[in-house]
């Protein structure tokens, strides 16, 4: 079957499937929209074919066991980087997450942040703002976290397939170094 050759005048988002990693010019970004990481999210949690992209996938029990400077340490250099995560039932609704023995913890801004696309249609899915503060062996997240650059964008389907539902839920996260 021939692969579909975009016309001049079309758009070309990262999501079309004429898009092969062979065929992206030296130096290509990785800069998705919104809509695209919703796109790639979709893709994933309905087991459809997934275009070239730099996503990880990553459980939250690796996830959450590490200082987020630890999880990117293998990453290409940067100041942005994306995983999926498959979150067990139980941490999906907790708005304080703790990572490893004392290390830190993330917490959840709360908003949740409808996503819409370029033409306005809502695309059923979400996001959420997540800070990393660091606390020390002698205290815990009571008392003086630290608050750290590190920050993360939760994208989360409105739904997903039923049986998704029963033990995990897949998010795309994007984890970024805000700027100080």
């Amino acid at each position: 079957m021939a692969e579909k050759v975009p016309e001049q005048n079309e758009e070309r988002h990262c999501h079309h499937e004429y898009f092969r990693v062979e065929d992206l010019p030296a130096g290509f970004k990785f800069k998705p929209t919104d809509e695209d990481l919703i796109f790639f999210l979709k893709s994933k949690v309905f087991n459809l074919p997934m275009p070239p992209s730099e996503i990880q996938e990553l459980t939250g029990e690796v996830f959450y066991s590490k200082h987020p400077k630890d999880i990117v340490e293998n990453m290409l250099k940067g100041r942005e980087w994306f995983y999926f995560i498959v979150l067990p039932r139980d941490l999906l609704d907790l708005l304080v997450r703790n990572v490893g023995d004392g290390l830190g913890f993330w917490k959840s801004s709360e908003d949740r942040i409808p996503i819409h696309g370029e033409d306005g249609v809502p695309l059923q899915a979400h996001k959420t703002l997540w800070t990393f503060f660091t606390t020390s062996q002698a205290q815990d997240e009571n008392r003086n976290p630290k608050k750290t650059h590190w920050q993360m964008m939760e994208y989360r389907l409105s739904h997903q397939p039923d049986e998704a539902q029963v033990l995990t839920q897949i998010f795309l996260w994007s984890m970024f170094i805000r700027a100080c």
